[in-house]
């Protein structure tokens, strides 16, 4: 199947991204009416939930004949705000420039909503024969945990989305490797907490220094949860994907890389990784814990009685956040207290079903010498609230790349954007997965 035509697959994609959804404060209404304009005038029928003022997420479906059950295709709708000096387009212009989309929202992941979007026109248009009804969900709130969105539909909603399974982001993208292609499905996804450190200390004068104080508790704190890492561990999914990135490697590369499967041997191997590289297995292979926020003192010569730091923690399937949290305070030690203020658990599945065999099959037959391999991604997405509902979900959400496009260093960074051409291929790609899943 030949590349969608750029004028409208890339104009839903413009369109969407110059609907400013920024999460927070969370406005995903602009870009659900838009949503919900092109698809009645396509003869769809849509529910709008809009849990809080502004909240909004969309739902339609394309009637099969009812002999399998339906398959979701949901997208987030909301954005990360884009406060970042340096961009090189208007953040929320759509523009397309060198041959990308540029805008906050073009990988992540408003792209899987026009793909999707695009793909129910085409099936309805084409009067394609369904056994399975195709569900499109566009939702709220992925960046602050989804709870007026994914989650909310599957607590509040669930008869909208039921679904045996879910297509999602993070996922499907074809990665030149060696004059083959590997192409990452996600499976599986590291559980989060996100907690305070706090310290307390006598306050005084400044000019009186007090060792022990709140501020240098929690440094020292800081520091060693910065410096000595947490636990190893090395998961299903992860080993699969290692698996596949080797036979895609030179037999001395494939080698070194053997390194990554031990505890032992994991740190020495890391370091001979690229920078760009060591990064991302690091956080496959270990729980980490990100110190994201600072706050301590009101005045330059009070020391404060108090210091608190706010961290991002992420552990593997496998590990409960209780035993997560031991880690960390074994690390930081007994003078700060842990506050947790959100969570959610590790999500990991078994991938083999029927949909992963016809999404091997597309690729295949649409890419010469490919890998489609299970993965684990260290963050979050709503796939955590559809498993929730039953549903299985994948990440997959197909763009074309090529060597060493910067694709996944764009999330949440200025100059986010897609390559048009890429786009468009992945787009065909989701169509046809769809079409095979689904055809009567």
């Amino acid at each position: 199947m030949a590349a969608p035509q750029q004028s409208e697959l890339v104009g839903f994609l413009r369109d969407l991204i110059r609907c400013d959804t920024s999460n927070p404060p969370g406005n995903e209404r602009p870009a659900v009416d838009y949503l919900d304009a092109v698809f009645k005038k396509e003869g769809f029928d849509t529910v709008i939930v809009e849990p809080a003022p502004r909240r909004a997420n969309i739902v339609t479906r394309l009637k099969g004949d009812g002999s399998k059950r339906p398959l979701l295709l949901s997208a987030h709708l909301d954005v990360v705000p884009a406060l970042e000096p340096g961009w090189k387009q208007p953040a929320f212009s759509g523009a397309v420039h060198d041959g990308y989309i540029w805008g906050r929202g073009a990988v992540d992941m408003k792209h899987m909503a026009a793909m999707s979007l695009w793909t129910l026109l085409e099936l309805k248009r084409k009067k394609v024969r369904l056994a399975r009804d195709v569900i499109f969900a566009g939702v709220a709130d992925e960046e602050a945990g989804g709870r007026f969105g994914a989650g909310y539909l599957v607590d509040h909603r669930r008869d909208l989305i039921d679904a045996e399974f879910c297509l999602t982001e993070l996922g499907g993208m074809a990665v030149p490797m060696n004059g083959r292609f590997l192409v990452p499905v996600q499976v599986a996804q590291k559980g989060y907490v996100w907690f305070r450190l706090k310290a307390k200390g006598q306050a005084g004068h400044g000019s009186r220094p007090k060792p022990g104080s709140a501020v240098e508790k929690l440094a020292a704190a800081v520091h060693k949860l910065s410096t000595q890492g947490l636990e190893y561990r090395l998961t299903a999914s992860t080993r699969a994907f290692l698996d596949g990135v080797r036979s895609l490697q030179s037999p001395l590369h494939s080698a070194a890389l053997k390194g990554l499967y031990s505890a032992g041997t994991a740190g020495t191997t890391l370091k001979l990784l690229p920078e760009e590289r060591r990064s991302v297995f690091y956080a496959m292979l270990h729980n980490t814990a990100s110190v994201t926020g600072l706050s301590a003192g009101v005045k330059v010569n009070v020391i404060p009685g108090e210091a608190t730091a706010e961290v991002d923690g992420r552990f593997l399937p496998g590990v409960t956040q209780a035993q997560y949290l031991d880690q960390v305070r074994a690390v930081v030690g007994p003078d700060v207290e842990l506050e947790p203020f959100d969570s959610a658990e590790p999500l990991e599945i078994e991938h083999q079903s029927e949909l992963w065999d016809v999404i091997e099959r597309v690729m295949t037959r649409r890419l010469k010498n490919v890998k489609v391999v299970p993965n684990m991604i260290p963050g979050m997405t709503d796939a955590k609230d559809f498993d929730r509902a039953g549903i299985k979900t994948y990440g997959f959400a197909p763009v074309a790349l090529e060597a060493d496009e910067p694709f996944a260093d764009l999330y949440h960074a200025p100059n986010e954007r897609i390559s048009v051409a890429g786009f468009q291929v992945g787009a065909s790609w989701l169509h046809e997965v769809v079409k095979e899943f689904c055809a009567a």
